[in-house]
């Protein structure tokens, strides 16, 4: 029996079997299956992305399959990386180039060495990573993005990470969406979407020339509803100077958000926080800004009013490049 065309509104849905009557040895009878599909159509790409891919000088397109880790590429050649035509298992670990464009692509978040589930290293130019999906189905304690270019610009736009897992103790494990541990010279953030029950996104310098500007639009970083396990995490944003000081770089925000872990209010869910001695930060109408550090806009509680800015189904295998530069 297939019943078609049944419409229904966002939420949470209820279903009832009823059996009108016993069958003829007394008994209503076996159900092996139930089985759902969609026929809705796949999200309609949104308006245009800020950022172009950079122009590419005889680039070499490198095609990964889902078993290789490890590229060592020339840092005086431009590259298309392509991601294979499933998800992704072990890490894809970026060491060198010049100019990068990878477009579409479905990583899974490995178990194995810590360095994330896309790690960019030692690159010279601009990285462009668009409409990459990234999940943790198998539950790894590790970061998404891990970045360690300090001479490079990173650009990225269309991006969606599904069910980071960290924990504090009894050893720590970071569990942040992006990670620039290692530094970068230029990060460029549209469109993202990410959640993780430990943290979000971890800005912090060992040195002063480690980490420069930082431009995040239209993202949204939430912590789960139900922690799993129960963590000491829950700072969505995260900005520390040399040394555990203040924040020094230019940072520019507009339309962040962020769903704090539950019970924690959204001043406790970036950092600095409401408590911290030296840059508080300040929440006024569910908004909150560091008066005292070169971050301009404010971080929104969440989630956003139109939902994810990256909804399931935009980034992935079948990702639709929507255009570049302001409408």
């Amino acid at each position: 029996m297939t019943i078609q065309n049944v419409q229904l509104s966002a939420g949470q849905q209820w279903m009832r079997v009823v059996m009108d009557a016993n069958g003829e040895n007394g008994h209503v009878g076996d159900i092996n299956y139930i089985d759902f599909s969609s026929s809705a159509p796949a999200p309609a790409p949104a308006s245009r992305l800020l950022w172009a891919p950079p122009s590419l000088t005889n680039p070499e397109t490198i095609q990964l399959d889902i078993c290789t880790d490890y590229r060592k590429l020339d840092e005086n050649k431009d590259y298309i990386i392509k991601f294979p035509n499933q998800k992704k298992l072990v890490k894809t670990h970026l060491d060198g180039g010049r100019n990068i464009v990878i477009i579409g692509g479905h990583q899974s978040v490995p178990a194995g060495d810590a360095s994330g589930a896309l790690f960019l290293q030692r690159q010279k130019g601009t990285v462009h990573v668009e409409g990459l999906l990234i999940d943790n189905s198998g539950r790894i304690e590790k970061d998404a993005i891990a970045i360690d270019a300090r001479d490079a610009i990173v650009q990225i736009q269309n991006v969606r990470v599904d069910g980071l897992v960290g924990r504090f103790e009894p050893q720590s494990s970071h569990a942040d969406v992006i990670q620039p541990w290692g530094g970068v010279k230029e990060l460029r953030i549209h469109r993202l979407t990410g959640s993780s029950n430990y943290q979000g996104m971890f800005f912090t310098k060992e040195d002063p020339e480690e980490i420069g500007s930082i431009f995040i639009q239209d993202t949204n970083l939430v912590y789960p509803p139900v922690p799993s396990p129960p963590d000491k995490g829950g700072y969505m944003l995260w900005f520390s100077g040399v040394s555990g000081g203040c924040w020094d770089e230019q940072v520019s925000l507009s339309e962040v958000y962020v769903t704090p872990k539950p019970g924690a209010s959204l001043g406790k869910s970036v950092w600095p926080d409401v408590d911290h001695s030296d840059c508080a930060v300040q929440v006024t109408n569910n908004e909150a800004r560091w008066p005292d550090l070169p971050i301009g806009g404010t971080v929104k509680l969440g989630p956003p009013p139109g939902g994810d800015f990256v909804p399931s189904g935009v980034a992935g295998l079948n990702y639709v490049p929507p255009g570049y530069g302001q409408p």
